[in-house]
C-alpha cells in the first residue's frame, strides 16, 4: 500500500488579486515515517517553538531545506493548480473548485498505485462538504482500493510536508518563482494546471 499526504496553498475565492491559484499537491510514499522524521527535523531547526510548520511563516532557508530533504525521498508528488484568473463568473459552490482538483489529483495518484491510503488536511467541519469531497475522490479512483481520511497537520507531520511542497507549487503560478519548485521537480510525476470558465 502507498500513502498519499494531500494539503492546499490557497483557497477557493474568485476574484481576489492576491490569492490567483488554488494549488493542490499530494506526497506519495511507501514510508510515512520518513516524512515525518523531516518534519520533526525541521521543527529543531526553527528559531522559536511553533507547533507545527507552515511553510508561508517559515524562512526561506528553512523552507529549501524541507525541500531538499524530500527531494532525496523515494517519493513521488502530483499537483494541480487552479488558475482562478481565467475565471469570468462565480462559482455556485467554491467547492466544487476543491473537489475539482482533488479528483484529479486522486486519479493521478492511483495511476500507480491500484491501493492508495489518503490523508488530507482536515478541512471542512460540516459533515456534508466531507461527505461530497469523499465521493468527488471515489469517483476519481475509479476501481482503485482507496483509504480516506481527514487529520489535523498539527499531529500528522506529513501533512505539514505536503503543506511546503504545495506552497512551492503555488508560488511557481503566483508570481513566477520557480526557484523554491526546482529543488522537487525531479520527483514531479503529475502537473495539471486547470483553468475555470
Amino acid at each position: 500500500m502507498r500513502y498519499a499526504f494531500i494539503d492546499e496553498c490557497g483557497s477557493t475565492a474568485l476574484f481576489r488579486p492576491e490569492d490567483p491559484v488554488l494549488a493542490l499537491a499530494a506526497v506519495v510514499t511507501d514510508s510515512p515515517r520518513r516524512l515525518e522524521l523531516i518534519a520533526r527535523r525541521a521543527m529543531r531547526r526553527l528559531p522559536q517553538p511553533r507547533p507545527e510548520i507552515k511553510a508561508s511563516q517559515i524562512s526561506r532557508g528553512l523552507l529549501e531545506w524541507i525541500l531538499s530533504a524530500v527531494a532525496s525521498e523515494p517519493l513521488a508528488i502530483a499537483c494541480v493548480c487552479v488558475d482562478k484568473r481565467s475565471a469570468t463568473r462565480r462559482l455556485r459552490d467554491p467547492e466544487e473548485m476543491y473537489r475539482l482538483a482533488a479528483g484529479r489529483l486522486v486519479y493521478a495518484c492511483v495511476s500507480d498505485s491500484p491501493e492508495l491510503s489518503i490523508t488530507l488536511d482536515r478541512r471542512y467541519t460540516r459533515g456534508r462538504l466531507s461527505d461530497e469531497l469523499d465521493l468527488a475522490l471515489r469517483l476519481a479512483a475509479s476501481a482503485a482500493r482507496l483509504t480516506i481520511s481527514y487529520q489535523d497537520s498539527l499531529k500528522r507531520k506529513e501533512l505539514q510536508i505536503a503543506d511546503c511542497v504545495a506552497w512551492a507549487v503555488a508560488q511557481r503560478r503566483r508570481c513566477g518563482d520557480d526557484r523554491i519548485f526546482q529543488l522537487i521537480a525531479e520527483k514531479v510525476v503529475f502537473e495539471e494546471t486547470i483553468a475555470l470558465p
